[in-house]
């Protein structure tokens, strides 16, 4: 997209910036809805408007250029002019996302123009789509949903719950025996350990109720919570978002804004279990399939 020079420039001291240094050439690097292959020369991007963006990378195999790995990111709040300088790590494949010291930081705002041929201006032709579809993203929001380690990775690092050295760990979790083919992809998924997301890597979504209706419910009334179901609904803003009922709406359609955009950006819903999916795929209906006219504003936004 051609811009005007006065425009562009004007955006390069207005925007935000974020630099990463020491980024391998032939990293696929993006922002937003854009990737890129990185560039001998690339040191980050340029003239980023103000607000919520999401930097995603895929490292690449130095002797085989072909083998990509699984893509990885991070959310950033970005301010007006704001400056962020991050580094490679080499070693662990990935960006590193504790901040440079402040004294680094100075030096490389006041030679920034220097810097201007490294980095690589934002691409405006998609700003209009990423803002329309992360709208009520915010940073509580950003902060609360995503991993301690702050890393977003399209493959989730699972640990065994149990070690099974032994064969009474396998007893223990009434596995079945795993001399024969399976016969199912159910069964195939019994045949697998108990797993759990290495501590500081899971995303922290809300939890469902288990139970999508009041204890002692009749038939009749099972069946009309299973059709409408606020109840599961209020007992999410009830437990798990406490505040005033528009803003625990709110906070709602931002945790569901947040989910899409983190499912498309990772292929295959790779971040999540299959456990994991199914559950945030019928959290997105509980979020939606509501009657009670107090919901009606929850419906409307975010259908």
């Amino acid at each position: 997209m051609q811009m005007d020079p006065e425009l562009a420039k004007r955006l390069f001291f207005e925007g935000a910036t974020v630099v990463i240094l020491n980024m391998p050439k032939g990293t696929e690097f993006g922002i937003d809805y854009n990737s890129w292959e990185v560039g001998p020369k690339f040191r980050g991007v340029k003239m980023i408007p103000p607000g919520i963006h999401f930097l995603h990378y895929s490292s690449v195999d130095k002797a085989n250029p072909r083998e990509v790995g699984p893509r990885m990111g991070f959310f950033l709040n970005l301010q007006q002019r704001g400056l962020i300088v991050l580094r490679w790590n080499a070693v662990r494949e990935e960006v590193d996302l504790t901040p440079a010291p402040e004294a680094e930081v100075d030096a490389m705002r006041a030679n920034l123009q220097e810097l201007d041929q490294f980095l690589g201006p934002y691409p405006y032709a998609t700003l209009k789509k990423w803002i329309s579809l992360t709208n009520f993203i915010s940073e509580a929001t950003m902060e609360r949903l995503q991993p301690e380690s702050r890393q977003i990775c399209a493959f989730s690092e699972v640990l065994p719950v149990l070690s099974m050295k032994h064969t009474k760990d396998r007893v223990g979790q009434n596995l079945p025996h795993c001399g024969t083919e399976c016969k199912s992809y159910q069964e195939g998924l019994a045949r697998l350990p108990e797993m759990k997301p290495r501590a500081g890597t899971e995303i922290r979504f809300s939890e469902l109720p288990t139970q999508m209706f009041p204890a002692g419910a009749s038939p009749a009334e099972i069946t009309r919570h299973s059709m409408d179901l606020s109840y599961a609904l209020e007992t999410v803003l009830s437990k798990q978002f406490p505040g005033s009922p528009q803003d625990d709406i709110l906070l709602i359609v931002a945790e569901t804004n947040w989910e899409s955009k983190f499912f498309s950006h990772n292929s295959s819903h790779g971040g999540l279990s299959g456990r994991e999916f199914m559950k945030t795929d019928q959290k997105k209906c509980v979020f939606c399939r509501v009657d009670c006219p107090g919901n009606l504003m929850l419906r409307t936004e975010y259908v």
